[in-house]
């Protein structure tokens, strides 16, 4: 966990300089035959606090982004213990307005090969606030065993 933590620390410092102009991101993910879609915008963004360029932490820290993502996964997936916490993403969103994108990946048994597996992509706003997601039905995932 130390390792994506340093990773937003250096992808912060290697981004905080440039102004960028993002109108919004999709941000999602697949599990229980469910297809989950967050609509994360620039006008949401901007409603929640900025990073400043003059202050080193962002006004919601990483480790509380991943809880607070963690505590949404829970609320969405059947069983929330076959899921794992996998990274985290700062995206900047029009001059000093952030976004956290934390990434979960599923567990599957040693014996099952999988191709496009369940996942979540959960964005949390600098506010601490999560977005409600759209839910649409999939069709049910074909599961063969290796040999």
């Amino acid at each position: 966990m130390s390792r994506a933590l340093s990773m937003v620390i250096l992808l912060a410092m290697v981004t905080h300089g440039r102004s960028t102009d993002i109108g919004g991101m999709g941000a999602g993910g697949k599990a229980d035959g469910k297809q989950f879609s967050f609509d994360l915008t620039a006008e949401v963004v901007k409603e929640t606090p900025a990073w400043m360029p003059n202050s080193s932490c962002p006004p919601l820290e990483p480790r509380q982004a991943i809880e607070i993502a963690t505590k949404q996964l829970h609320g969405l997936v059947k069983d929330p213990s076959a899921w794992y916490f996998l990274q985290l993403n700062l995206v900047q969103f029009n001059g000093d307005h952030w976004a956290y994108i934390v990434v979960f990946d599923r567990h599957y048994p040693d014996d099952v090969a999988v191709t496009f597996g369940d996942y979540f992509q959960i964005p949390v706003l600098m506010s601490g606030a999560t977005l409600e997601p759209k839910v649409s039905a999939l069709p049910r995932d074909v599961i063969e065993h290796s040999k």
